[in-house]
């Protein structure tokens, strides 16, 4: 379990995304039946590069569905398949899927972020705003929800809240 929390909070930085799959990697192979290290690795896989590689995408989807089959209730492998049918422009099966991986992990900061991303990319920017709010307010301390929210805040044309959303310190 250290290994994965250690794994996880190297997902945060892109500079060493590379090194938390290669860490994702091997936990799950020193551990094949923790559901949670197939998850993270499939979440990974996703975000090791914009826009994701066929490869990365297939490696993805194995280890998201493995989690599943290991945890029904895998909410992190749930919105990585959510995210891959995205990416296949399959935006009503996915979008559903990430939401509901949300109801199941409401407090992941990071994925309901993502999902944001993915709800302004399609033109989403009312749903985003509400995301991003909901990250912001679970963790206002964290410069990534600022950044973020600045930015659809922005986006939306609502620049005056910008100024008036306090900054992390």
């Amino acid at each position: 379990y250290r290994r994965y929390l250690e794994i996880g909070r190297l997902r945060l930085d892109p500079r060493v995304r590379g090194k938390a799959i290669d860490a994702a990697r091997k936990l799950v192979a020193d551990a094949p039946d923790y559901a949670s290290a197939h998850a993270l690795l499939a979440h990974l896989l996703l975000r090791g590069g914009r826009p994701a590689t066929p490869e990365a995408l297939a490696e993805s989807r194995r280890e998201a569905e493995h989690a599943l089959r290991l945890d029904p209730a895998q909410p992190v492998a749930e919105a990585a398949l959510g995210f891959i049918s995205c990416h296949y422009r399959d935006w009503e099966r996915g979008l559903k899927m990430i939401s509901h991986a949300l109801q199941s992990a409401p407090a992941d900061t990071e994925l309901r972020l993502d999902y944001t991303i993915c709800l302004g990319t399609l033109g989403y920017w009312t749903q985003a705003l509400e995301q991003t709010r909901i990250a912001y307010a679970a963790d206002p301390l964290a410069i990534v929800p600022n950044v973020v929210l600045a930015n659809v805040l922005d986006t939306v044309g609502r620049h005056d809240e910008v100024a008036a959303t306090p900054a992390p310190s």
